[in-house]
């Protein structure tokens, strides 16, 4: 008989900036709760050369994520969008056993 492990969940509200637009959504961390919601209203796609060239002349300009704004968790290990303002990470979101919840810095370029 195998040992199934229980997966711990939150219901999150996530409010769409400037609409006010709230919805409740079970996740096991906030990233899973905005990606679930972003998907329904954005698609992301590597840009096209043609895509890229037509953009830049309309003026649109290219943003950098910003690494540091990362709640909770070591600069760089995971990273938010820039303007999500959501809660850090709680007791209970990390395995003790994880590096990030002893507080350790992880490089997530190289391999474990």
């Amino acid at each position: 008989m195998s040992k199934k492990t229980k997966s711990v969940s939150r219901i999150y509200a996530v409010t769409r900036k400037g609409h006010g637009t709230l919805r409740l959504v079970k996740a096991s961390n906030w990233a899973q709760a905005l990606r679930h919601v972003a998907k329904d209203e954005y698609e992301v796609d590597v840009a096209e050369q043609d895509q890229l060239v037509e953009a830049v002349n309309r003026g649109v300009k290219v943003e950098l994520v910003n690494e540091t704004r990362t709640p909770g968790i070591v600069s760089g290990a995971i990273t938010p969008a820039p303007s999500f303002d959501g809660p850090s990470l709680v007791e209970g979101d990390l395995p003790a056993s994880s590096p990030l919840a002893r507080g350790e810095r992880v490089d997530p370029t190289v391999n474990s």
